[in-house]
C-alpha cells in the first residue's frame, strides 16, 4: 500500500511538472511582447540612464563597456546570488527555474548560483538577480548599476520553457540575439515582407554586438523562432546547408561556449574575453584556467583553477589523482 502511494505521489509530481510546462515549450515571447514599452528588440529592459533611448543604449552594447557578473571570483568560477521570489511562483515552478540556472551552470562551468531562500535586506552589498513576475519574460542586459538591489529578470508563467529561461538569462549575463549580429545577412534571408510591421526593429542588425569570433549559430537559444513577428509563414530562413533549429530545449553548446569565452579568462580578479579561436587553440592557460574534469591543461598544474592539479591533461583534485593514477 505505502509503495502504491509513493507511486501515486511521484506520479502526480511529474503530472504537475508537465502542467507547468505544457503551455510554454511553443510559446515565442517575441512574438507575444514587441508592443511593450521602455524594451530593446521586445525582452531587453533599457536602463534609467538611457532615457528609454535605444541609442544610448546601443553605445553600450559593446563589450569594452559590458558591466559583467563578474565581482566574486571564488576558485575556478563566478558566483553569482539569486532569489526566486517565492510570492510569484509555486513550489514546482521555482524548483524548475533553479534547475534550469543549474543545467546552465553545469554545461557552462564558469558561472555558479547562489540561491538565497529570503530576499537580502538593503544593506546587502552584493549585486544579486531577482527573479519575479514583472510583465513578459525580459532582463536587462548585462549587470545593472544598482543590481546590488537585486537586478530584475521578469518570467511569467508562459516564460518557463527551459530554452526561454536560457535566453533571459543570457542577455542577463551580457549576449544579444543572434538574427542581430552584424554579419547575419550571410546566413539568415530576412523575409522583411511578411514581418508585422509594429515588429521591424526586433530584426535591426547591431554592429556593436560582439559574437566573440564565434560562427553563426542556427541552434543558440538567443535565435529566434522561424515564425517570430510573422503575418503568415516565416520571417527568416537560412541561406546556407545549415537548418535554423530552435526545438532544443535549453541554449546550444556554442552559448555555453560565447559564456566560457566572456567568463573563463580572469586577470587581477576580474574576468576578460577572448575569442573563439583562443579557445579552440587553446582551452586553457595561467589566464583562462581549466575547470574539474577540463582537458586541455598540457601538464600545466597552475592551470587548473582553486585546489585542482593537471594531471594527464585532465583537471583533477588529490582524492581524483590518487584513485585513478
Amino acid at each position: 500500500m505505502k509503495i502504491g502511494l509513493i507511486i501515486a505521489f511521484i506520479a502526480s509530481v511529474l503530472n504537475l511538472s508537465n502542467a507547468d510546462m505544457s503551455i510554454e515549450e511553443d510559446y515565442d515571447h517575441h512574438s507575444a511582447q514587441f508592443h511593450l514599452q521602455g524594451f530593446y528588440q521586445g525582452d531587453i529592459k533599457l536602463e534609467h540612464h538611457d532615457n528609454n533611448s535605444t541609442s544610448a543604449f546601443e553605445r553600450r552594447l559593446n563589450s569594452d563597456q559590458l558591466r559583467k557578473w563578474d565581482h566574486n571570483l571564488q576558485g575556478d568560477y563566478f558566483k553569482v546570488m539569486v532569489y526566486i521570489d517565492t510570492n510569484d511562483y509555486t513550489a514546482n515552478q521555482a524548483y524548475l527555474i533553479e534547475e534550469a540556472f543549474k543545467k546552465f551552470k553545469y554545461t557552462a562551468k564558469v558561472i555558479k548560483w547562489q540561491f538565497v531562500p529570503n530576499k537580502p535586506g538593503s544593506s546587502n552589498s552584493q549585486p544579486y538577480i531577482h527573479i519575479k513576475k514583472a510583465g513578459g519574460c525580459w532582463s536587462y542586459y548585462g549587470r545593472t548599476t544598482n543590481a546590488h538591489q537585486g537586478q530584475t529578470l521578469s518570467l511569467d508563467n508562459a516564460c518557463l520553457a527551459q530554452r526561454t529561461i536560457h535566453h533571459v538569462l543570457l542577455h542577463a549575463m551580457g549576449f544579444g540575439h543572434e538574427v542581430n549580429r552584424a554579419d547575419r545577412d550571410s546566413y539568415l534571408q530576412i523575409n522583411w515582407d511578411n514581418i508585422d510591421s509594429n515588429c521591424v526593429q526586433e530584426f535591426s542588425k547591431m554592429k556593436d554586438i560582439n559574437p566573440l569570433g564565434m560562427p553563426f549559430d542556427y541552434k543558440s537559444s538567443m535565435l529566434y523562432n522561424p515564425r517570430t513577428c510573422a503575418k503568415s509563414g516565416s520571417t527568416m530562413v537560412s541561406k546556407t546547408n545549415k537548418a535554423i533549429d530552435t526545438s532544443k530545449n535549453e541554449a546550444s553548446w556554442f552559448d555555453y561556449v560565447q559564456i566560457r569565452l566572456m567568463y573563463q579568462c580572469v586577470r587581477n580578479g576580474k574576468s576578460f574575453n577572448r575569442q573563439y579561436s583562443d579557445y579552440q587553440q587553446q582551452k586553457c592557460s595561467s589566464d583562462c584556467k581549466c575547470w574539474k574534469n577540463a582537458g586541455g591543461c598540457q601538464g600545466r598544474d597552475d592551470w587548473c583553477k582553486g585546489n585542482l592539479i593537471c594531471d594527464v591533461n585532465w583537471c583533477k583534485n588529490e582524492w581524483e589523482r590518487g584513485i585513478w593514477n
